[in-house]
């Protein structure tokens, strides 16, 4: 931040009224002085507190005049202007997967003293990112059994906001299918092509992994090359969720308990449990050639800054301007020694 040179007006009032006042008072008091020592006193009636009030309030009054000037001062030293980064030309496509196996509580990282569900720690990575990338427009698709696209690109916090917290209840479908919201995402860019130069798609999910039944990366793969020839500038990065371990996952979404009760599947085993699947988002990064990470394992702040600094290597920089800052406690203080130096003004003429 860049300190704003000009005075506030609380402080140009105390500079340009206040001090010449006390200047004036202060010749006023060496002119009496001088009377005193000669035996008299021009109208001592009015202008006399006797010894004992000198000697208390004089100094108090030296003390107060520094304050009262840093007072006045402090409104220029809090008055800020500071360059306000906009990532305006950047267009953000979230495929988000809210299927069965997000419920998992292993979505905070291996330190984390608490639990975390899988969607949790994925809204709260989400939302870091839309408020780090300030300016882009997001647009949001969630992913289960089918795809939809829950919201179109906005920059519009509330809305985004909205959305991501109802994100799981936009798809219906059990299962988890990671072509469709790459198909769902290439069917929308051909009715309506990205108009931002650049294109970032963030690919959160856990893998996709169900009972004798994988992901085909092939195709994932494919659709993915699709895509990188449909936009001029796409950036896709590849968030994963989850440990290798398999956890088990609460009935509740939400909730983490530590005896129950749990998802079940008769068919393999009494407690449905879930794992990290790392092959499909690898394939994606394979297939994109961009970045991929773990949530469980990096921190969310590090991999949105390398998220940004990915954009930056595209050439893209965020647009800037300048932003003024104005801090009222400092004005206050400096109205209330104006008001203080006047009060002790009006004692000390006494």
């Amino acid at each position: 931040m860049t300190p704003d040179l000009s005075l506030s007006r609380p402080a140009f009032v105390i500079l340009l009224v206040v001090l010449p006042f006390l200047w004036a008072l202060m010749l006023r008091g060496r002119k009496y002085e001088r009377s005193e020592r000669k035996g008299y006193s021009e109208r001592s009636t009015l202008h006399r507190v006797g010894r004992t009030g000198r000697y208390f309030l004089e100094p108090f009054f030296i003390t107060f005049i520094p304050i009262v000037i840093v007072g006045a001062l402090v409104g220029i030293s809090l008055t800020f202007v500071e360059p306000k980064l906009s990532w305006d030309r950047v267009e953000a496509w979230l495929l988000l997967d809210t299927s069965l196996s997000m419920k998992a509580c292993d979505g905070a990282s291996e330190n984390a003293p608490e639990k975390t569900s899988r969607l949790s720690a994925m809204r709260h990575f989400v939302r870091a990112l839309r408020g780090h990338l300030d300016g882009a427009s997001f647009a949001l698709i969630p992913f289960a059994g089918d795809a939809v696209v829950s919201l179109l690109p906005t920059n519009e916090e509330e809305e985004f906001d909205y959305y991501v917290e109802h994100i799981d209840t936009a798809v219906t479908r059990k299962g988890t299918d990671l072509l469709q919201p790459l198909v769902v995402l290439g069917e929308e860019w051909e009715k309506s092509p990205p108009q931002k130069e650049l294109v970032l798609v963030v690919f959160v999910s856990d893998g996709g992994k169900e009972a004798q039944q994988e992901p085909n990366l092939a195709l994932l793969q494919e659709e993915v090359g699709r895509l990188l020839t449909m936009v001029p500038r796409p950036l896709f990065v590849g968030v994963g969720l989850g440990r290798e371990s398999p956890v088990p996952i609460p009935i509740q979404r939400g909730l983490c308990p530590d005896a129950g009760p749990w998802e079940k599947d008769d068919a393999t085993d009494p407690i449905l449990k879930t794992a990290f699947y790392e092959p499909p988002l690898e394939a994606v990064r394979q297939a994109a050639g961009g970045p991929s990470y773990r949530l469980s394992r990096v921190n969310p702040g590090v991999i949105i800054e390398e998220i940004e600094e990915s954009i930056r290597q595209t050439g893209l920089t965020p647009s800037v301007s300048l932003k003024r800052r104005h801090h009222d406690p400092a004005r206050w203080l400096a109205l209330l020694s104006l008001a203080g130096v006047i009060c002790l003004a009006v004692i000390l003429s006494r």
